[in-house]
């Protein structure tokens, strides 16, 4: 994995585009603590990570379940799910907030053993 310097996160722009939120709500939101992150030291610039931005946008109540669906294909498409940690994933599990994934992400954590394998309609699992 890589060190916490050589992740890549958001500008608030970048977060904006990816939630569908204006960039003036995530800066307002970053500012009273709503979204977490960080500003660059000596400068009025935001850095959002994914995690934080997952965890904002699970927080509001009422967002659409297709809106949260987009929010995590744009992250993995841009290769930012790459900075969270096996620990995080479970938690994302465990708080239902896996259930909005795409099948390749799915795949992929089921793979690595973060995610259980899906039932089947008939309530049997697909391993065997």
């Amino acid at each position: 994995m890589a060190s916490p310097k050589n992740l890549r996160h958001l500008t608030t722009t970048e977060a904006a585009r990816l939630s569908g939120f204006s960039q003036q709500t995530i800066v307002r939101c970053f500012d009273n603590g709503s979204l977490k992150g960080y500003r660059i030291p000596e400068s009025k610039f935001r850095r959002i990570p994914a995690k934080g931005l997952l965890l904002f946008v699970y927080g509001i109540e009422g967002y659409p379940a297709d809106s949260k669906k987009r929010v995590w294909a744009r992250l993995e498409a841009q290769g930012l799910l790459d900075e969270i940690n096996e620990f995080n994933w479970r938690e994302f599990d465990a708080a239902g907030m896996l259930e909005e994934i795409s099948d390749s992400l799915r795949a992929k954590l089921t793979t690595k053993g973060i995610l259980k394998p899906q039932q089947s309609e008939g309530g049997v699992t697909n391993d065997t």
